[in-house]
Protein backbone atom coordinates (compact mmCIF):
# COMPACT_ATOMS: atom_id res chain seq x y z
CA UNK A 1 0.00 0.00 0.00
CA UNK A 2 1.10 3.77 -0.72
CA UNK A 3 0.55 6.78 1.56
CA UNK A 4 -3.14 7.58 1.83
CA UNK A 5 -4.70 4.51 1.00
CA UNK A 6 -6.65 2.26 3.22
CA UNK A 7 -5.53 -1.19 4.67
CA UNK A 8 -6.86 -3.51 6.66
CA UNK A 9 -4.53 -4.81 9.50
CA UNK A 10 -4.41 -7.21 12.07
CA UNK A 11 -2.29 -6.40 14.88
CA UNK A 12 -1.28 -8.58 18.01
CA UNK A 13 0.02 -7.14 21.42
CA UNK A 14 -2.11 -4.26 21.68
CA UNK A 15 -5.76 -3.69 22.62
CA UNK A 16 -7.98 -1.58 20.64
CA UNK A 17 -7.74 1.18 23.33
CA UNK A 18 -3.94 1.92 22.44
CA UNK A 19 -5.28 2.93 18.79
CA UNK A 20 -6.71 6.03 18.43
CA UNK A 21 -7.88 7.87 15.73
CA UNK A 22 -5.58 10.29 14.05
CA UNK A 23 -2.81 7.32 14.68
CA UNK A 24 -0.53 7.11 11.73
CA UNK A 25 1.42 3.65 10.84
CA UNK A 26 4.61 4.45 8.82
CA UNK A 27 8.05 2.53 8.95
CA UNK A 28 10.28 2.29 12.23
CA UNK A 29 13.11 3.89 10.60
CA UNK A 30 11.11 6.70 9.00
CA UNK A 31 9.11 8.07 11.65
CA UNK A 32 6.06 10.20 11.06
CA UNK A 33 6.68 13.74 12.58
CA UNK A 34 4.71 14.19 15.80
CA UNK A 35 4.26 18.29 16.12
CA UNK A 36 2.60 21.11 18.01
CA UNK A 37 3.24 23.44 15.72
CA UNK A 38 3.78 24.31 11.79
CA UNK A 39 3.99 26.96 9.52
CA UNK A 40 1.13 26.82 6.54
CA UNK A 41 -0.29 28.44 3.82
CA UNK A 42 -4.30 28.62 4.08
CA UNK A 43 -6.99 29.67 1.97
CA UNK A 44 -9.14 31.36 3.46
CA UNK A 45 -12.73 31.05 2.44
CA UNK A 46 -14.95 32.37 4.62
CA UNK A 47 -15.28 33.45 8.14
CA UNK A 48 -18.09 33.46 10.71
CA UNK A 49 -20.08 37.06 11.16
CA UNK A 50 -18.95 37.19 14.96
CA UNK A 51 -15.41 37.07 13.51
CA UNK A 52 -14.96 38.56 10.29
CA UNK A 53 -11.40 38.66 10.18
CA UNK A 54 -8.76 36.02 10.92
CA UNK A 55 -6.11 37.50 13.90
CA UNK A 56 -3.39 35.72 15.69
CA UNK A 57 -5.43 33.78 18.81
CA UNK A 58 -7.99 32.80 16.23
CA UNK A 59 -8.98 29.16 17.35
CA UNK A 60 -10.44 27.11 15.30
CA UNK A 61 -10.35 22.89 14.41
CA UNK A 62 -7.66 21.32 12.32
CA UNK A 63 -8.97 18.26 10.37
CA UNK A 64 -5.99 16.46 8.84
CA UNK A 65 -5.91 12.81 7.21
CA UNK A 66 -8.01 11.22 10.06
CA UNK A 67 -7.01 13.81 13.12
CA UNK A 68 -9.14 16.10 14.65
CA UNK A 69 -7.83 18.51 16.69
CA UNK A 70 -8.45 22.09 18.08
CA UNK A 71 -5.81 24.69 16.85
CA UNK A 72 -4.93 28.52 17.17
CA UNK A 73 -3.58 30.74 14.70
CA UNK A 74 -0.21 32.27 16.39
CA UNK A 75 1.67 34.52 13.80
CA UNK A 76 0.56 36.17 10.48
CA UNK A 77 3.69 36.58 7.84
CA UNK A 78 1.95 37.37 4.73
CA UNK A 79 -1.42 38.03 3.08
CA UNK A 80 -2.18 38.02 -0.46
CA UNK A 81 -5.30 38.56 -1.95
CA UNK A 82 -6.44 36.60 -4.74
CA UNK A 83 -8.36 39.34 -6.61
CA UNK A 84 -5.36 42.25 -6.87
CA UNK A 85 -2.36 39.82 -5.66
CA UNK A 86 -1.80 42.34 -3.59
CA UNK A 87 0.96 41.29 -0.81
CA UNK A 88 1.21 42.43 2.60
CA UNK A 89 4.13 41.10 5.03
CA UNK A 90 3.24 40.79 9.37
CA UNK A 91 -0.50 41.91 8.67
CA UNK A 92 -2.78 42.32 11.58
CA UNK A 93 -5.04 40.60 10.17
CA UNK A 94 -7.05 38.50 7.01
CA UNK A 95 -9.66 38.80 5.31
CA UNK A 96 -11.94 36.08 3.02
CA UNK A 97 -10.76 34.79 -0.26
CA UNK A 98 -6.89 36.20 0.69
CA UNK A 99 -4.15 33.53 0.71
CA UNK A 100 -2.29 33.39 4.19
CA UNK A 101 1.08 32.40 5.44
CA UNK A 102 0.78 31.35 9.07
CA UNK A 103 2.01 29.56 12.18
CA UNK A 104 -0.21 27.24 14.08
CA UNK A 105 -0.07 25.74 17.35
CA UNK A 106 -2.24 22.93 18.15
CA UNK A 107 -3.45 21.48 21.40
CA UNK A 108 -2.09 18.36 20.85
CA UNK A 109 0.66 16.48 19.37
CA UNK A 110 -0.64 15.30 15.98
CA UNK A 111 1.37 12.96 13.27
CA UNK A 112 1.76 15.68 10.16
CA UNK A 113 4.57 16.13 7.47
CA UNK A 114 4.75 18.98 5.21
CA UNK A 115 2.74 18.80 1.94
CA UNK A 116 6.21 18.71 -0.22
CA UNK A 117 6.95 15.25 1.73
CA UNK A 118 3.62 14.07 2.30
CA UNK A 119 0.49 15.41 0.53
CA UNK A 120 -2.12 13.06 2.19
CA UNK A 121 -0.07 14.15 5.49
CA UNK A 122 0.26 17.53 4.65
CA UNK A 123 -3.53 18.83 3.48
CA UNK A 124 -6.00 20.30 6.46
CA UNK A 125 -8.97 22.63 6.67
CA UNK A 126 -10.16 24.44 9.52
CA UNK A 127 -13.42 24.68 10.97
CA UNK A 128 -15.25 26.57 12.92
CA UNK A 129 -19.19 25.36 14.64
CA UNK A 130 -19.21 23.27 11.74
CA UNK A 131 -18.49 25.19 8.40
CA UNK A 132 -15.10 25.38 6.61
CA UNK A 133 -13.11 28.44 6.67
CA UNK A 134 -9.96 27.25 4.94
CA UNK A 135 -7.80 24.91 3.48
CA UNK A 136 -4.54 24.71 3.54
CA UNK A 137 -1.02 22.61 3.45
CA UNK A 138 1.55 22.62 5.82
CA UNK A 139 5.17 24.33 4.24
CA UNK A 140 7.18 23.74 7.13
CA UNK A 141 7.75 21.81 10.60
CA UNK A 142 9.41 22.35 13.42
CA UNK A 143 13.23 21.14 13.56
CA UNK A 144 12.79 18.87 15.76
CA UNK A 145 9.76 16.89 16.72
CA UNK A 146 9.42 18.36 20.20
CA UNK A 147 10.84 21.95 19.39
CA UNK A 148 8.54 24.79 18.53
CA UNK A 149 9.36 26.83 15.31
Amino acid sequence: ATCGENVTLKMTNISDEELKKGYVLCFQNQPIPVVTKFKAQIHLIELGPDRPVMTSGYVAVMHAHTASEECEILKLYETMVIQTKKKEKNPQFARPDSVVVCSIKLARPTALDTFQSSQQLGRFTLRVDGRTIAIGKITELPKSAGENA
